[in-house]
């Protein structure tokens, strides 16, 4: 399937981030633009599991909100072409750099392909929000924001907050905070045999 982009953030008044469905092939700068702004793309350089590639730009006006066009030039390991169409816009669009915020990028593991998480976090200004995937939640207020990792029971298997799992962080002025947070699964009764099958795969 052709990679989507999933986030897309300002981790300096100068750097992008842009985060992939999947790993992509090398990218060059002339591959993101800013068509609607006046902001330039110098450099871009891709993650060493080459899901992400950060951008350097010339400076960006803080809270400004900027539209990132992203070519179709843009492929996957296997060659498919990026799909304009096929990504959020949503994800594409982001605001300026603001070094009295904070980005919270949130790594969410140990889920079978097609269960959604229920991961609520709260925060600062009564910031609540429930996530069903990782991602990263971009330009928030500074202080300590908690996770409660719920428990999701798709077909016959419990997947609960895995021992150990973070319940908080303080995210700080200027930064990107990454939390890694994971669910296990136990099976219950009556046995799926498909399911038991695809998690000890």
């Amino acid at each position: 399937t052709p990679p989507t982009v999933l986030d897309t953030f300002a981790t300096s008044a100068t750097s992008v981030e842009v985060v992939f469905s999947e790993a992509i092939k090398g990218v060059a700068d002339s591959a993101f633009s800013f068509p609607a702004q006046d902001l330039t793309v110098s450099a871009a350089s891709l993650s060493a599991d080459k899901t992400t590639v950060t951008l350097t730009t010339s400076p960006q006006t803080v809270d400004q909100s900027y539209a990132l066009l992203v070519s179709s030039a843009i492929t996957d390991l296997a060659g498919n072409a990026f799909d304009l169409n096929a990504s959020d816009p949503l994800t594409r669009t982001f605001n300026g750099f603001n070094p009295n915020n904070g980005n919270l990028k949130i790594n969410i593991a140990g889920l079978a392909s097609g269960v959604d998480a229920s991961v609520q976090v709260t925060g600062p200004n009564s910031f609540n929000q429930t996530l069903s995937a990782s991602t990263v939640l971009p330009n928030l207020t500074v202080g300590t924001y908690t996770f409660v990792i719920n428990d999701v029971k798709p077909d016959s298997a419990t997947f609960a907050k895995t021992a150990g799992s973070p319940t908080q962080v303080d995210l700080s002025a200027g930064q990107t905070s990454e939390v890694d947070l994971a669910y296990t699964c136990t099976l219950v009764t009556p046995p799926d045999a498909n399911l038991d099958t695809l998690l000890r795969a």
